[in-house]
């Protein structure tokens, strides 16, 4: 028995290397040398983060139990949507809500998020309509990722370019010289190798601006600005920097600035806070706020650390849960 005990255990450290060291040479070839100790120190700290019994899976919010839980977690988003809104008119000269949905979609959220927009008084651009022509296997990254296509990317950028278009979007800054470029979410400059939950890698790169970038130039400081606030479908999970829809957007609309300041896995908390960052002491000329069904789930507690407040109704959401 020890025997056997001993070769299972030396087979399972085999396996182990393998995958390992297969990881770590991936990342350090080429422009990714030296990134492969960071991705083996992800890769052990993700196993040994325990998960947040505070949080369910996006179909249990909408399941018809979760009913009263939604009801909150909707009032909830909706003061905090009112707040951004405060902020955005501001802080920016015209506004937008885009709707992407998720994979599967729910009727409920669209309703929502469409009933704000025009509560607003603000374009509601909706992407629903689009499954009807696609299949879901073509617009998103199913069976391992559940995030949008370059496919989904590219029809929304030819939505969002329309409307922009439509809507004759100028610049209304003024000629103080004094007025600051916008400011992004990341670090400035930045290149680096990033894995998402199931091991897909993908580059990130951050421009001048803080930014992922959209292939904006510099030299483009006057022209009109549009800044694309939204989750992970927004930042681009598992598409290269060329291949998101801010991206595709730019190369649509050169005559703009687009500024992609998505982030992945954030709600309209966190997405108000990047407003202010990004717009301290200009102003755009157009933000556009992309939302999906799982803004709703982006409010429960396991998010709140996160965040540099808990959300409105925190009290009532938090009863739903057991204290840990």
């Amino acid at each position: 028995m020890p025997k056997l005990l001993k070769i299972a255990g030396i087979s399972l450290g085999l396996i182990l290397a393998a995958e390992v060291g297969a990881g770590y040479l991936n990342f350090q070839r080429g422009s990714e040398r030296g990134l492969g100790l960071k991705w083996l120190a992800d890769r052990v700290l993700s196993q040994l983060d325990s998960p947040d019994q505070r949080v369910i899976s996006l179909n249990a919010v909408y399941e018809p139990r979760s009913t009263e839980l939604r009801q909150v977690l909707k009032r909830s988003y909706a003061a905090e949507f009112d707040a951004f809104m405060q902020t955005a008119r501001e802080r920016s000269c015209a506004l937008a809500m885009l709707y992407i949905p998720t994979d599967p979609s729910f009727s409920d959220a669209r309703e929502f998020y469409a009933n704000l927009a025009n509560r607003a008084d603000i374009p509601f651009i909706d992407m629903e309509p689009i499954k009807q022509n696609f299949g879901p296997e073509l617009l998103y990254l199913t069976p391992g990722d559940t995030h949008p296509s370059r496919l989904l990317g590219h029809l929304t950028a030819n939505v969002v370019a329309k409307h922009v278009r439509n809507t004759e979007v100028v610049s209304c800054k003024s000629d103080n010289s004094a007025e600051k470029s916008l400011i992004g979410p990341w670090v400035k400059s930045l290149s680096e190798i990033r894995e998402t939950a199931k091991g897909l890698a993908f580059r990130f790169t951050s421009d001048a601006f803080g930014f992922r970038t959209t292939g904006i130039q510099t030299d483009k400081e006057t022209a009109p600005s549009i800044l694309l606030i939204g989750d992970s479908f927004t930042y681009g999970t598992s598409l290269a920097d060329q291949d998101t829809w801010p991206a595709s957007l730019q190369n649509r609309l050169p005559q703009y600035q687009v500024f992609n300041a998505g982030v992945g896995g954030i709600s309209i908390v966190r997405q108000h806070e990047i407003l202010k960052k990004a717009t301290p002491d200009t102003r755009a000329d157009l933000v556009i706020l992309q939302v999906n069904e799982t803004d709703l789930q982006g409010l429960l507690p396991a998010y709140w650390t996160e965040m540099k407040r808990p959300p409105v109704h925190s009290e009532e959401i938090a009863g739903f849960f057991p204290d840990n």
